[in-house]
């Protein structure tokens, strides 16, 4: 019964996407009597073009039964968070991009090299080899992890600690040693394309509350790498973000009010001007100004006709918003800088009268 409930408390993406992994184990394990049977759900150099849907196949399908059970642990925990993080909808996005783009990159990767080595011994086992299993989608949760919770401690056999900004660029490294060593081959590069995508996507396009991107420091293309390397990553990282926008891949991002007067920041680079942005930041100012006078002067028409009617029945009320303004300038005029929901605030403070649960809401926004 406790393993039927823990199954159901699972979010649906996350368990239809593991049962999808075991079921393409079980497939795999036709390879024991068919080797050629991989090259149905992996992604290789030779193949691929032609069996097509191995790029959506490859990344969920796990040949090694420990690296499987490892995996699908893994996914089912971290897909239980960023499911009810992001919603049902926004996880699988999630998933399809990284694992889709990720083997799309490990294949042109292979067929580069193949052409560069082709005469070389190693060829057909090049042009053979098999890229495959969950592992893009582990490296992909990292980063998200990284975006969501960057300090958040993970603890390894409760020796070592590791913070989750962190946890992407160190067990990227260890794959790239491994693949400078010989042992990893297409493994590595699996794993640094989806790193690679995840950051994209969550820093650029991920849309959170009608927001597209995440562009926050702790998440910049430089946090993964050491501080003292910052110096070298800035300007590079902001080129090639440059020259993503010049030829249209990423839309310029919109520098916050400190950066237009402090500077440039990464991945802002000169895309905007600080004249331009100065223009643009003022004009959201005012036209954030403009929506908040109409929200007063709709919550004024609706507070009179409230009083109208409680003055009919003989009820006393709380005075509008703009009625006690006005009586608070008849002996001292307001600043025109002053905002008006700042002196209604004032205003309200020395009353006695006390305030309805609408107009302490749009005060406080």
């Amino acid at each position: 019964m406790n393993i039927a409930a823990s199954f159901r408390n699972i979010p649906p993406v996350t368990r239809s996407i593991s049962f999808l992994a075991l079921l393409l184990f079980l497939l795999g394990l036709l390879s024991l009597y068919f080797p050629s049977f991989v090259s149905y759900l992996s992604v290789t150099a030779n193949h691929s073009l032609w069996f097509f849907w191995t790029f959506i196949t490859a990344g969920l399908f796990e040949v090694n039964p420990i690296l499987f059970v490892i995996h699908t642990a893994a996914l089912t925990l971290s897909g239980k968070y960023l499911e009810q993080a992001w919603g049902g909808k926004e996880f699988f996005r999630f998933i399809m991009i990284v694992n889709v783009l990720s083997y799309i990159g490990v294949f042109l990767t292979m067929v580069v090299e193949y052409a560069v080595d082709s005469r070389d011994s190693d060829a057909d086992q090049l042009i053979e080899a098999h890229a495959n299993g969950l592992i893009a989608l582990m490296f992909a949760f990292m980063v998200a992890f990284k975006q969501l919770v960057p300090e958040y401690s993970i603890g390894i056999f409760k020796v070592i600690s590791i913070r989750a900004k962190h946890l992407p660029s160190i067990v990227l490294l260890a794959y790239f040693i491994l693949f400078v060593l010989g042992i990893l081959h297409t493994q590595y590069y699996v794993a640094l394309y989806a790193t690679l995508t995840a950051w994209i996507y969550l820093r650029f396009y991920k849309k959170q509350d009608g927001i597209a991107g995440d562009r926050s420091e702790t998440f910049s293309f430089a946090s993964f790498f050491p501080e003292f390397l910052h110096v070298i990553i800035h300007p590079i990282s902001n080129s090639v973000f440059n020259l993503l926008v010049s030829i249209h891949v990423c839309a310029p991002l919109m520098p916050t009010y400190s950066e237009i007067f402090n500077g440039d920041d990464l991945e802002v680079g000169k895309t905007m001007s600080k004249p331009a942005a100065k223009a643009d930041f003022n004009s959201r100012l005012a036209d954030a100004e403009r929506r908040r006078a109409l929200a007063l002067r709709a919550l004024d028409m609706r507070m009179q006709s409230v009083a109208t009617e409680s003055a009919s029945r003989g009820i006393s009320s709380p005075p509008s918003p703009l009625s006690a303004r006005k009586v608070n300038s008849a002996g001292d005029a307001p600043s025109q800088n002053v905002d008006s929901s700042f002196d209604l605030r004032n205003d309200q403070e020395t009353s006695s009268t006390p305030k309805s649960g609408l107009l302490s809401h749009m005060q406080d926004h």
